[in-house]
């Protein structure tokens, strides 16, 4: 009886749970065959791991700062170039102001001759 389980009961019974998706399997069978199994993951693993990261953080820390220091000497060049523009600006601003001065210290005269003539 042993023998003809072994040899024909046994296989029919896989063959069907195949078949039927596992629906004639016990659950835990079921669970031995379908189910994902965890994979093992060694402290050797995760150290490596973690170096790695640690490795890849410094460097993009490394290539942040050149950036940053390119960026701020960009923006010290760009605000050199705004004060000599300023500096420009505010020439030219007391130069009209100067030119309106005397511009009307000469009107102010003439005005003032006019009035002196004319009396």
């Amino acid at each position: 009886l042993r023998i003809f389980v072994a040899l024909f009961v046994i296989p029919l019974w896989i063959l069907a749970g195949f078949v039927t998706a596992g629906w004639l399997w016990p659950p835990q069978v079921r669970e031995f065959l379908f189910a994902q199994r965890r994979a093992a993951v060694s402290r050797a693993d995760i150290a490596e791991e973690v170096k790695n990261e640690v490795t890849k953080l410094k460097t993009e820390l490394t290539d942040l700062r050149v950036e940053l220091k390119h960026e701020m000497k960009k923006d010290k060049n760009g605000l050199s170039d705004m004060k000599s523009d300023l500096d420009s600006v505010q020439d030219d601003v007391l130069a009209d102001v100067k030119q309106v001065k005397d511009i009307l210290t000469t009107l102010f005269e003439l005005n003032r001759e006019r009035v002196r003539g004319g009396r």
